[in-house]
């Protein structure tokens, strides 16, 4: 039997989005390969949340790391923890790998790239990247560096560069980033793979929100620096619409500026929740007549909000602001699930909130009905995992 290994920051029993991906991916693979993960220690979420992670297979063996408590939003903090849990993660995964395995490896913690495609010079085993970050053309629409002319930059991206093209295959989940990445390897690096994320369809169905006299927007996930939040409040607040209700779940780096603005601004039709666990996405996802998934300038390929599929699972129209080039943008716009607005187009979207009206209800539902028919179609999990069998 083949053996695969899987290296990655976070695993089960945590919640985010990387881990239980990779928590499923493992299960669904442990059939037909022994089934290793190496990963860093199960405290990112919480402890208390092991069952509401996903039923792991008994037959996936975990050797974890220990840990290094640094804050999570703080930049520098951030950099020296994945230093450290990087060096961690290679000295166990130079341990245990041998000629002929098969090799998983998630594009975070970003310097773990580095030091797996310096061992893939010296060891025949095959390398397949899950690129779910960009790095480092995502650090500038972020903010981390401020300039891709900088000497800083240009050596890293080098660097990076190089290590993309040491995979034997890079796994991407959309059409925009597999254009990036291809430019990133040339024409000397691995094959492209566009394997998507999938929908929830067992625990999330669409529940029709009680007319209240309200239009509920919502935002759910990451509150974030590259999701461009800080703009779409204050579209909102632009639109001066009466009707519109905001609703914010999740926490992150910007949510105290967005409070802060949200009390400076008085505005009463905004509401933070905090954050949620993932058994609350049906409840959650429910509640609104409109989801918004937003992506700031500079975002074209580099990333692609995993929420967007659950959302398309409760049968929601979308929302979103990024880049027209970009995968949920072309995907709304070809199955008529929702509106887009590129990140330039504020004046637009302000607009467009401020037009929102009682009238608007019935094409969002129809919108929202046509969205949960092309999660059931083409962004199953059985669909995907699938797909991961087919190429390892």
């Amino acid at each position: 039997m083949k053996t695969l290994w899987i290296l990655t920051e976070m695993f089960f029993p945590e919640e985010t989005a990387t881990a239980y991906i990779l928590t499923k991916i493992a299960d669904h693979l442990a059939g037909d390969m022994d089934v290793n993960v190496i990963c860093g220690p199960a405290s990112y979420e919480g402890k208390e949340r092991i069952q509401d992670a996903a039923v792991l297979n008994e037959r996936v063996k975990i050797h974890r790391v220990s840990g290094t408590v640094f804050g999570k939003n703080r930049l520098i903090s951030r950099g020296l923890r994945f230093l450290s849990l990087t060096w961690k993660l290679t000295r166990e995964f130079r341990k245990r790998i041998a000629d002929g395995d098969e090799v998983l490896v998630v594009t975070n913690p970003a310097p773990i790239l580095l030091s797996v495609a310096r061992l893939r010079s010296r060891k025949s085993f095959s390398l397949n990247l899950l690129v779910h970050d960009v790095f480092p053309e995502n650090t500038i629409p972020a903010g981390i560096i401020k300039s891709d002319k900088s000497l800083f930059y240009r050596t890293l991206k080098s660097l990076f560069d190089r290590a993309y093209a040491k995979a034997d295959r890079l796994i991407v989940l959309s059409r925009d980033m597999e254009d990036i990445v291809s430019r990133k390897i040339g024409e000397h690096g691995g094959r492209t793979v566009i394997i998507e994320n999938w929908a929830d369809l067992d625990n999330i169905n669409p529940k029709e929100r009680p007319a209240d006299g309200k239009i509920v927007l919502q935002y759910a996930g990451n509150l974030g620096r590259v999701q461009g939040l800080m703009e779409l409040l204050k579209c909102v607040k632009d639109s001066s619409n009466d009707l519109i209700e905001m609703s914010f779940f999740g926490g992150g780096a910007v949510e105290k500026d967005l409070k802060n603005f949200v009390e400076i601004n008085k505005m009463d039709n905004v509401r933070f929740y905090g954050n949620y666990r993932r058994n609350e996405q049906n409840v959650i996802l429910n509640s609104c007549d409109l989801a918004i998934v937003t992506l700031a300038e500079g975002m074209y390929g580099l990333g692609v909000p995993s929420k967007t599929y659950n959302i398309l699972a409760a049968g929601k129209p979308i929302l979103y602001i990024g880049d027209d080039r970009s995968e949920i943008a072309l995907m709304i716009k070809e199955s008529g699930i929702g509106y887009v607005f590129k990140p330039d187009e504020l004046e637009d979207v302000t607009s467009f909130l401020k037009n929102l009206s009682e009238e608007k209800r019935a094409e969002l539902i129809q919108m929202g009905i046509k969205a949960r028919l092309l999660a059931e179609n083409s962004y199953s999990e059985k669909v995907i995992l699938n797909k991961y069998s087919e190429i390892l």
